[in-house]
């Protein structure tokens, strides 16, 4: 059995406490802009209410997602696994190297030379693409 660690169940009660602090003030404005009474004394007129919508509804959005991120334990999107996975693929395309060894930066659009020789365009470190001896 996977135990789950101590700051991991921290992380996911302080991100369920976020979540729903921000998907109640969302659900608060839009019960309170839609449900008071049209016409009324101190109703807001359509446009505030349309506009007060859409501040609203990004709030229920990440509310909602940051809830189900804590209860399932699950990131509220897949974009980090995404870089992770680019960032092993960049390491090595075929048997050139195309980040550089001192900093992890991406080699990006900085120019190689014909035996293979590049500057990092982070840390100004000289390496070679073709991992052979300059």
């Amino acid at each position: 059995m996977n135990k789950t660690p101590p700051e991991m169940i921290m992380a996911r009660i302080i991100g369920a406490a976020f979540g729903l602090a921000f998907g109640g003030i969302g659900l608060t404005i839009l019960v309170n802009m839609w449900f008071m009474p049209f016409g009324g004394f101190g109703s807001p007129p359509l446009f505030f209410r349309v506009f007060a919508s859409f501040i609203a509804i990004p709030f229920v959005a990440i509310g909602a997602g940051a809830v189900y991120a804590a209860f399932t334990g699950k990131p509220m999107s897949s974009v980090s696994h995404v870089r992770h996975r680019q960032s092993e693929s960049l390491e090595r395309a075929g048997n050139l190297q195309t980040v550089c060894p001192a900093c992890g930066a991406p080699i990006g659009s900085a120019e190689i030379s014909p035996s293979g020789d590049v500057k990092c365009l982070h840390c100004k470190n000289w390496f070679n693409v073709q991992n052979r001896p300059a």
